[in-house]
């Protein structure tokens, strides 16, 4: 008989040992962060991302930093000059923390600040252009208008700048609400600290499935958003208890897009789902299932690291988890449940 209580010990103690970053990495991120503030102005500068959240895996590998240029005017932003401008200044006021050196690299709408160390490529700040619109979320803070490449992760941004450059695509921009999705998070962290750490199983899930198969599409924060939702209805969810329901209600999450956006509730956040292919959808679930099967046998007694090792082909093979036939996974996946309400 699985005792749920030894379980959930399990898993804590995996997420602090394993998933949560160290203290010397929350040091030199803090000092990274600082220095490039001391450049760019404290007042002009918001951290943004998992980070902020506290809801960030280890290791860390880079900090999206928005730079406030002040009120949106109404037409459409022109940033380059200004970030070229800001990319000299970087590259001779910034002051890396010591053991660290840094390159700077200037796009159309951001800048990169790699740091190294031991001359190996160790993380990387993408500063990013936000202007200040008319309106504020239920908090009162501002809501920023910003490059659509901020949705996008680093080597997706990378690929963005290249079709730009070739003049067959564009860069848009969108209202985003950070400092919402901060706040809700702080809240809720205060109110149970399961929340951060029953966020970082599932990542954790997505990370290695994709090393795996990058076909697995999932996105991260999509992953947060979803176990957001949950403790919002229920503060005291274990982090078994958030953890196991996102496991069974993946096959919901990705019937179609349903998570509006706090900045433009007209869009959704997963939008990306609906554009998943069958085939897409059906590789993620059979790594979700391969995964509940494992943590439905959990008893605890063991390092959770064996609920993300890779089965054996022979027990592959022999063994059939849920889902996992074309027949039940396409069922899965069609199913549709109504929009959730996410109070925001």
């Amino acid at each position: 008989m699985v005792n749920n209580e030894v379980v959930n010990q399990a898993l804590h103690k995996y997420v602090q040992t394993n998933l949560t970053p160290t203290v010397e990495e929350r040091s030199w991120i803090s000092s990274i962060y600082e220095a490039v503030c001391s450049v760019l102005g404290n007042g002009k500068c918001l951290q943004i991302g998992s980070y902020p959240r506290y809801t960030a895996i280890r290791p860390p590998h880079d900090l999206d930093v928005l730079f406030i240029l002040g009120k949106w005017d109404k037409t459409e932003p022109k940033p380059f000059n200004t970030l070229s401008r800001l990319k000299l200044r970087l590259e001779t006021e910034l002051i890396a923390p010591q053991g660290f050196s840094f390159t700077v690299e200037l796009q159309t709408h951001s800048i990169t600040i790699k740091f190294t160390r031991n001359n190996e490529e160790f993380f990387a700040v993408d500063v990013v252009p936000a202007l200040i619109t008319e309106a504020k979320n239920e908090f009162g803070d501002d809501i920023y208008l910003v490059p659509e490449i901020l949705r996008l992760g680093h080597q997706r941004r990378l690929k963005k700048y290249e079709r730009v450059g070739k003049n067959i695509d564009r860069i848009d921009w969108i209202p985003t609400d950070p400092r919402g999705y901060i706040s809700v998070a702080s809240a809720l962290n205060k109110l149970n600290d399961d929340f951060r750490k029953s966020v970082k199983i599932p990542k954790k899930w997505k990370f290695v499935s994709k090393e795996r198969n990058d076909e697995v599409k999932l996105k991260s924060f999509h992953i947060e958003q979803i176990v957001t939702s949950y403790f919002r209805k229920d503060s005291s969810l274990t982090i078994l208890d958030a953890v196991t329901k996102f496991f069974m209600e993946l096959p919901n999450w990705l019937s179609h897009s349903q998570i509006p956006d706090r900045a433009d509730s007209s869009k959704n956040i997963d939008a990306y789902v609906d554009k998943l292919t069958f085939e897409q959808k059906s590789i993620i679930l059979k790594s979700r299932d391969e995964f509940l099967e494992k943590l439905k046998s959990y008893e605890g007694e063991q390092d959770a690291e064996i609920l993300f090792k890779e089965k054996s082909l022979a027990a592959k093979v022999s063994s059939i988890s849920v889902g996992t036939t074309a027949t039940s996974t396409a069922s899965e996946i069609r199913r549709v449940i109504p929009r959730s309400n996410f109070g925001e």
